[in-house]
């Protein structure tokens, strides 16, 4: 199995983190993947409003799990997959289907202030688009301007299956019409932009027109206030965070309101969400580098039995089997 932490940072720095773990060269921001993992390239384009076009087509040979690791900033990223496979579970986000009844295309939008666990297993193939968008760059489109009704009524940080929208024909067209622009057209870097512009619409017209989808009805302050909570659970992962009692006074609401409010942002509870945080980076100390010893003392465990159980239970493999990145990038 291939494990990658990565930062959600600018697509350069994802594909600069994958060639490393797989100790590859970029060709002008294209990664080709080594046959023990499968055959088939990711591509990075870069258009103007700063939003990133990654393309994708790849069969896999080995399961694959990445980890995106929140980060500080207002980015989103729109992805499409359509699908070849016959078991209609294997892929996951968090650790849950993303997709029922053998959908074999789909879109949705997540942001990156937010971790998200990405499970394929070996047989896959997908073929796709991953648009990296600014809040600013969506707003400006869109005409979308609360960052509260956006970010929880379009937005996927967990598996609500009414966000996961079915690609339409038209999104399937265009994804198509991507992969048939020539490298040396004079005017591709404009049709990139064309397409990526009307996914953009497609998506959120179709975010609008969804009659089955439930709103979630929260404050704005309520918003802000469950991140400032989030915060506090996360800035010493080598120690438990405060009891939900504690923290719902910290917050000014009830434990009940809070617990709903958080699950509601993040996809799952604050206790779970703290362990999930705790062995990502877990993770990425290993794959820095750190021994097991280092990582399970720096997190805060005293038993490295109690730490590589964990470890397994969060990512199926012992600690000891994961991979250093490499330095020749």
């Amino acid at each position: 199995m291939l494990i990658l932490t990565y930062p959600g940072e600018r697509n350069e720095v994802f594909l600069q983190t994958m060639s490393s773990l797989l100790d590859t060269k970029l060709d002008n921001n294209r990664l080709i993947f080594p046959h023990s993992i499968g055959n088939g390239f990711i591509q990075l384009i870069n258009l103007p409003m700063d939003i990133q076009l990654m393309f994708f087509d790849f069969v896999l040979h080995d399961d694959v799990q990445l980890i995106r690791r929140k980060a500080d900033n207002d980015y989103y990223n729109l992805r499409i997959e359509l699908m070849e496979e016959s078991d209609p579970t294997q892929i996951l986000i968090n650790d849950s289907p993303l997709y029922n009844n053998a959908v074999q295309s789909y879109i949705y939008l997540n942001n990156a202030g937010y971790p998200l666990t990405y499970k394929a297993y070996q047989g896959m193939k997908a073929r796709g688009i991953s648009l990296r968008l600014s809040r600013q760059a969506i707003q400006t489109i869109t005409g979308l301007a609360d960052e509260n009704s956006l970010i929880l009524n379009s937005v996927t940080n967990s598996t609500d299956q009414d966000r996961i929208i079915p690609a339409t024909r038209q999104m399937i067209q265009l994804v198509n019409e991507v992969f048939e622009i020539l490298e040396n057209d004079p005017g591709n870097t404009l049709k990139y932009f064309n397409r990526s512009l009307l996914l953009i619409e497609y998506f959120f017209t179709a975010v609008s027109n969804s009659s089955s989808r439930e709103k979630i009805n929260i404050t704005a302050e309520d918003f802000k206030t469950v991140r400032r909570v989030e915060k506090l659970i996360t800035s010493r992962l080598n120690e438990l965070p405060p009891k939900q009692e504690t923290l719902s006074e910290i917050a000014n609401m009830s434990v009940s309101k809070l617990k709903y409010v958080f699950k509601a942002i993040y996809g799952m509870s604050m206790y779970k969400y703290f362990q999930k945080m705790r062995m990502d980076k877990a993770l990425q100390l290993l794959q820095d580098g750190n021994t097991i010893r280092e990582t399970a003392y720096e997190l805060g465990f005293k038993d490295l039995a109690n730490f590589s159980r964990n470890f397994k239970q969060e990512f199926n493999i012992q600690p000891g089997k994961i991979r250093h990145l490499t330095e020749n990038i």
